[in-house]
């Protein structure tokens, strides 16, 4: 397996290809002229930079449009989701799962309340490395999705001239449910592959990126202001199908996301973006949001098939009249019983909704097999329960480039 290493000796291979290629074609830097100055938003757009991009969508709640990081107060600071508080300020209360990278970092922050102000509880995932900024936040006390969003910005960029290349790193997000209370937050790890030259240019499009997002595990207790009473538990990978991006930008947009159930069905579905960052092209970053149901269990209950004789001695009569002799006259009965005989798949299903967990296994009860019957058949048969309601899951990742 490889392993992310320091990016100096990524960095010095990148400029000499670079210099080398860089001549007579567009400056693949992108300036900060198309900024938005501080404190001016576009209510309807924040999306006017390259360097600076937001999951931004009214018609479905996604409404963030400014995020700063406050290093040395380590706070964020989020405008443009509502009852948050009027300063939108979010502090550290958790690190969002262990890094492998070091270079990377991650963390839950939660917004501020008092009395009367930030009424609605905000968690926000915040992911940070050496040039890229990725944060995602949620609401947890709306009764459906809520307010929700998610940015992705960089402080430098240039283009990898050419060749092949592979990003770890981290992901973090939200879980918002489409009805009921409750949030969950969710932590991963991430893994890009980048194709810089392949496929062939079409106009400023051109290159191939994919990628997997694995190791995802939905926190779900954080102490007295944990973000849900739900149990948690693994999530499956998520794919990031292969999408390409603006040479120019070095940004791509709307790749398409999946996920699966246990048995291969299609559980998740959503998009991508993101954007290349670095002065060599030495990260990647972005943010996705997809819905699905919102939670799947598998369990498995015991079904027991028996067979009971029984032999009773009986007089032989013959037209009414004793005749002095005894038969004996076996009877075979039979039966079935299952471990949902004692657990209707109506309250497993209101375990599921409510966010408790399946038992691994639903035995029959023993105790109603007959004494003295015979036991022909012990199956244990798989069930599946998924909850009647969806999740929305806003997310954010930041990888950094694998040096071999």
């Amino acid at each position: 397996s490889v392993a992310v290493k320091s990016m100096k000796p990524m960095k010095l291979a990148l400029v000499a290809v670079l210099l080398l290629v860089g001549c007579g074609g567009p400056n693949p830097f992108i300036g900060d002229d198309t900024d938005i100055p501080p404190g001016e938003v576009d209510p309807t757009d924040p999306n006017v930079s390259v360097n600076n991009q937001f999951a931004f969508d009214r018609e479905r709640n996604l409404t963030m449009n400014r995020v700063t990081y406050d290093a040395v107060a380590n706070q964020l600071v989020i405008n443009n989701l509502p009852f948050d508080g009027p300063a939108g300020i979010y502090t550290q209360i958790a690190a969002a799962g262990a890094s492998a990278n070091p270079e990377i970092t991650r963390g839950i922050y939660e917004s501020q309340q008092t009395a009367t102000t930030g009424l609605v509880k905000y968690y926000a995932a915040f992911v940070r490395s050496d040039f890229l900024e990725a944060s995602a936040a949620a609401g947890l006390d709306w009764a459906g999705f809520g307010y929700a969003g998610a940015n992705i910005n960089r402080d430098s960029f240039r283009l990898p001239a050419g060749d092949e290349y592979v990003y770890q790193g981290i992901y973090a997000g939200t879980r918002k449910f489409s009805k009921g209370g409750g949030i969950e937050l969710v932590s991963g790890d991430i893994e890009l592959l980048l194709d810089v030259l392949d496929l062939d240019p079409d106009g400023n499009i051109q290159g191939l990126i994919t990628g997997t997002v694995f190791n995802r595990q939905r926190v779900t207790n954080l102490g007295a202001s944990g973000p849900s009473t739900r149990t948690g538990g693994a999530l499956p990978n998520i794919s990031l199908l292969s999408v390409s991006f603006d040479r120019e930008t070095g940004t791509w947009e709307a790749g398409d996301v999946e996920t699966n159930r246990p048995n291969g069905d299609p559980r998740d579905a959503g998009t991508y973006n993101g954007i290349l960052g670095g002065p060599n092209g030495e990260e990647v970053g972005g943010y996705v949001v997809m819905e699905g149901v919102a939670d799947v269990q598998r369990t498995a209950y015991e079904t027991v098939s028996w067979t009971l004789s029984t032999t009773e001695t009986v007089p032989i009569i013959i037209n009414g009249i004793d005749t002095g002799f005894v038969q004996d006259i076996t009877t075979v009965t039979g039966g079935n019983l299952s471990g949902l005989d004692q657990t209707s798949q109506i309250a497993l299903q209101q375990i599921v909704d409510s966010g408790g967990r399946l038992p691994a296994f639903l035995p029959v009860n023993q105790a109603a097999i007959p004494a003295g019957a015979v036991v022909t058949q012990r199956l244990s048969i798989p069930l599946e329960i998924s909850t009647d309601f969806n999740a929305r899951e806003v997310g954010v990742f930041i990888g950094d480039v694998v040096v071999p």
